[in-house]
C-alpha cells in the first residue's frame, strides 16, 4: 500500500538502508520477508504518527489554558504577587498594578513595603516573616499609596509558596493577594460615626431625662413633703380627702418619671436593680393605701389582702416592686367604673433562702380583649383598634413587664370584656441573712430613737421648710445650711449627730462637702452618720456620690417616714460600730 505523499518509498528505502548498515544482504531477502518487515514499520510509523497528533493536541491545549490562566490571573479582582524572601516584587498580575498605579507600569524588583504608606510599613514588615510560618494564609490590613498620591486600604493575604519546595528549588516564595477593602473601610467609619453620633444621642438624652427628673423631684419632694405634714394636723372631711389626692396625684407624677427613666436605662441596656433589706408588709400596704382615696373617689370598694405566711422582710428591689403594683392598681382603678378593684399576696416555695412572692391585682372593670393581650404589654399601647381605654402614656404595663423580667418574675394576664381583669405578678425574693450575713437592723427601730440634732442642708426653701418640720415631728433638733460652706462651718462648730445634705448645692457640692467631712474625721475615731438627699436618680449618678463618703442615699420625693427610717438605720449602723462606707438605701 503506496501512501499518496510517498511515505511507502521513503519507508522503503530506509528500512533497506537500515538493513544494509546492519551487514545484511537485501537481495537475500524473500519477498515476504521484505513484506513482512514493511508492513511492521508502517504500523510503527502509524503509531509514531498518532502519537505526534496527540501530543500537538495536548500542547494546544496546554497554551489555551495557559491563555486563560493568564487572563483570568490579570483580570481577576484581586491583585496577585509574588515575593523572594526580602519582599521583592516577582511577579504581579495587571490588577495588582492597576490598584499601585496603572496597569501598563511594572513593579517587578520593587519591595512591596515601599508602595505602602509610611505608617503601614512596619505593621506589613512585623507580619512578614510570619507568612513563612506556615503554609495557611494570615491577613494584615494596610494602606497602600499609589504613584499619583492617592491611597486605598488593602487586604492582604500571604502564604508559602509549598508547591515551589523540594530539593534544587529556589530560595522559598511568598504568594500575596490584595484584596481593596476601602468600601468596608468607609463603610466601618461610616458605621463608627454612626454609632459616635447615637451614643451621644444616647448619652444627651440620659443628661436630658436626669435634668428633667432633678426639677421635677425637688419641687415634688416640697409638694408631697407638706401635704403629708399638712394630714398631720387632724383635717377632717372634705380636707382630708383634698390632702390624699393632692399625695395620690404627686405620687402617680413620681410613678411616671420613673417609668420614662426606667424605659431609657432599659433601651440601653443600663438597669440597674438594688438588693437591699425591706419590709415587705408594711410596704404593700402602704402602696395600696396611697392609692386608695382614688377608688374612694369613684366609689369603688378596694381590698388588700395578704397570707399570712408573708414574711415580714424581704431582701430585694422595693422601689421597682412598688413602682410595678403602683401602675397595676392605678390602671384597675382607671378602668373600672363600679365594683371593687381587689389586691393579695402570696408566697409559694419559700425555704431558708427565699421564695416566690405572687401579687394579684384583680378589678370588675370593662376587661380586654384576648385578641390584645400579646400587645397590651407593649410600650404606647393601651388597646386594639387604636381606641384608648383611657387617658396616660400606654407605658405602665410596658414599664411592669419589663422590670418584672428583670428581676426574674414573670407577669400574666386574665381578661375579657366585660368580665374584668386580673394581672398575676410572680417574683423571686430571698430572706434576709440567707446569704449567711446578718439581718440588717429593723426599720421599726426609727420608734425608739434618741432625739437628734440633725443639721440640714439644702438650698431650696420649700424643702428646708418641709425637712425641718418633719424632723421636728421626730423629735430632733434642726440646724439649717443653705450650701456647702456653710454645712462645713456648722459641723465643725460640733453637737452634729446626722447630716442631711442635698447634691446641687451652691458654692461647694454636696459630695464635695461629704469628702471633705471625711477627709477631717480620718483618724479620729469620729463618724458622722451622713443622708445624700437628692434628686438625682440614675443608678450611675448614686454610686458615683455614695464614693464620696455618704451613708445612705434618699431620692426626692422623700417621705416622712422614709426619712424617720432611714436616719435611724444610719444612726443604729453608726452605734454598732460600721466601717467605712457605709451602704445605700433607697427614698
Amino acid at each position: 500500500m503506496k501512501k499518496s505523499d510517498g511515505r511507502y518509498d521513503s519507508l522503503r528505502k530506509r528500512a533497506e538502508a537500515v538493513l544494509e548498515s546492519s551487514g545484511a544482504v537485501v537481495e537475500d531477502l524473500t519477498a515476504l520477508d521484505m513484506r513482512t518487515l514493511i508492513h511492521d514499520l508502517s504500523v510503527h510509523q502509524i503509531e509514531l504518527e498518532m502519537q505526534n497528533d496527540e501530543l500537538m493536541a495536548a500542547q494546544s491545549a496546554l497554551h489555551r489554558a495557559r491563555d486563560e490562566y493568564q487572563g483570568l490571573y490579570n483580570n481577576a479582582p484581586v491583585g496577585f504577587l509574588t515575593l523572594d524572601g526580602k519582599g521583592m516584587i516577582l511577579r504581579h498580575n495587571q490588577t495588582a498594578a492597576a490598584m499601585f498605579g496603572s496597569p501598563e507600569q511594572t513593579f517587578l524588583g520593587v519591595p512591596l513595603a515601599s508602595l505602602m504608606a509610611a505608617a503601614e510599613r512596619d505593621i506589613f514588615l512585623a507580619r512578614f516573616r510570619a507568612f513563612f510560618s506556615s503554609p495557611e494564609g494570615k491577613n494584615v490590613d494596610v494602606r497602600f499609596v499609589r504613584t499619583d498620591g492617592s491611597g486605598f486600604w488593602a487586604r492582604i493575604t500571604g502564604r508559602r509558596d509549598v508547591a515551589g519546595e523540594g530539593p534544587g528549588s529556589p530560595e522559598v516564595r511568598l504568594l500575596i493577594s490584595v484584596l481593596d477593602i476601602s468600601a468596608e473601610r468607609l463603610a466601618l467609619e461610616e458605621l463608627r460615626q454612626a454609632r459616635d453620633v447615637a451614643e451621644a444621642a444616647s448619652r444627651a438624652k440620659s443628661q436630658f431625662l436626669s435634668s428633667v427628673s432633678h426639677e421635677i423631684r425637688t419641687p415634688m419632694n416640697g409638694i408631697l413633703g407638706m401635704a403629708q405634714l399638712l394630714d398631720m394636723t387632724g383635717l377632717q372631711g372634705d380636707q382630708r380627702t383634698y390632702v390624699d389626692l393632692i399625695n395620690v396625684s404627686g405620687k402617680n407624677l413620681v410613678t411616671l418619671i420613673n417609668s420614662v427613666l426606667d424605659l431609657a436605662k432599659i433601651e440601653s441596656g443600663r438597669l440597674e436593680l438594688d438588693h437591699s433589706e425591706f419590709p415587705l408588709k408594711r410596704c404593700l400596704a402602704d402602696t395600696v393605701g396611697y392609692l386608695r382615696p382614688l377608688a374612694v373617689l369613684k366609689g369603688l370598694e378596694m381590698r388588700m389582702d395578704m397570707a399570712p405566711d408573708l414574711p415580714e422582710f424581704v431582701t430585694g428591689d422595693e422601689m421597682r416592686l412598688v413602682q410595678v403594683v403602683t401602675n397595676l392598681v392605678s390602671n384597675a382603678v382607671k378602668f373600672t367604673e363600679r365594683g371593687s378593684v381587689r389586691i393579695l399576696a402570696e408566697v409559694g416555695r419559700v425555704d431558708g433562702r427565699g421564695g416566690l412572692l405572687t401579687v394579684s391585682v384583680s378589678d370588675t372593670g370593662i376587661g380586654i380583649d384576648p385578641a390584645d393581650h400579646p400587645r397590651i404589654f407593649e410600650p404606647f399601647v393601651q388597646t386594639a383598634g387604636g381606641l384608648s381605654r383611657g387617658p396616660g402614656t400606654g407605658l405602665g404595663l410596658s414599664i411592669c413587664r419589663r422590670l418584672v423580667d428583670a428581676m426574674g418574675g414573670a407577669i400574666d394576664l386574665e381578661s375579657a370584656p366585660g368580665q374584668g381583669s386580673v394581672f398575676r405578678v410572680r417574683l423571686p425574693f430571698s430572706i434576709p441573712g440567707s446569704d449567711g450575713a446578718a439581718p440588717g437592723p429593723a426599720i421599726r427601730e426609727a420608734d425608739g430613737l434618741s432625739p437628734l440634732r440633725v443639721l440640714v442642708v439644702e438650698d431650696n426653701e420649700a424643702n428646708r421648710f418641709y425637712l425641718l418640720r418633719a424632723l421636728e415631728k421626730m423629735g430632733h433638733a434642726v440646724a439649717l445650711a443653705e450650701d456647702g460652706r456653710q454645712a462645713l462651718e456648722v459641723w465643725r462648730r460640733g453637737g452634729v449627730d446626722c447630716v442631711v445634705m442635698d447634691i446641687r448645692l451652691p458654692v461647694l457640692r454636696g459630695d464635695e462637702v461629704a469628702t471633705i467631712m471625711r477627709a477631717e474625721e480620718s483618724g479620729t475615731g469620729r463618724r458622722t452618720p451622713i443622708l445624700a438627699l437628692s434628686a438625682f436618680a440614675l443608678a450611675e449618678e448614686k454610686a458615683g456620690y455614695m464614693e464620696a463618703g455618704f451613708d445612705a442615699y434618699l431620692t426626692k420625693p422623700v417621705l416622712f417616714e422614709t426619712l424617720r427610717d432611714a436616719i435611724a438605720r444610719v444612726v443604729r449602723r453608726g452605734e454598732e460600730g460600721p466601717g467605712p462606707g457605709g451602704g445605700s438605701e433607697r427614698g
